[in-house]
């Protein structure tokens, strides 16, 4: 066949290589938008930090196991909205998102690295280490999905559980800033 008859063919397989892999990423693709979003809605002085977090979920998302992406979206998603709910301090509490996906992540790249070193195999073939290893495993198992609802959960206390302050939020900050007067 002609070069020029078979270029449409490889471009179009190529089409569909990418589409796979789209479709079989899909929670890292939607991580990286979400990610996207809260770098540019990331405060000037938080930026630097930020991008550091993201790097790290970005690269969690993509390397570790199979829980920590999706968790990591869901951790996400909390960043975003719970600046939306919480009307006080917003900064604080978006940095506490893209704090809690930045350990999250360093979770993750070490229960990657755990296992694609075989750690706990090796400790368990040592017939002295193979309760520390059963131990450990536990550990990294409970880690994994505790740590996502635990975030959770505290930004849910964070947000409702103080009681709202007397008068608008502009209120309340025009009185420190001016102490009374």
């Amino acid at each position: 066949m002609n070069a020029a008859l078979e270029a449409p063919i490889w471009v179009l397989n190529g089409m569909l290589v990418l589409l796979y892999v789209a479709v079989d990423q899909w929670v890292f693709l939607v991580l990286a938008g979400l990610c996207a979003f809260i770098l540019q809605r990331a405060p000037g002085e938080q930026r630097p930090r930020t991008i550091g977090a993201l790097g790290l979920a970005l690269a969690a998302g993509l390397l570790a196991p199979t829980p920590v992406p999706t968790f990591l979206l869901t951790i996400a998603g909390a960043a975003i909205l719970m600046p939306h709910i919480e009307h006080y301090n917003r900064p604080a509490i978006q940095w506490q998102g893209v704090g809690a996906m930045g350990l999250y992540a360093l979770i993750g790249l070490g229960v990657g690295l755990w296992r694609s070193l075989r750690l706990g195999e090796a400790l368990a073939s040592d017939p002295l280490m193979t309760q520390g290893s059963n131990y450990l495993n536990v550990i990294i198992g409970i880690a994994l999905y505790i740590f996502p609802l635990g975030f959770l959960a505290w930004s849910a206390k964070s947000i409702w559980a103080h009681p709202p302050a007397p008068g608008s939020p502009d209120q309340i900050i025009r009185a420190v800033r001016t102490r009374g007067k």
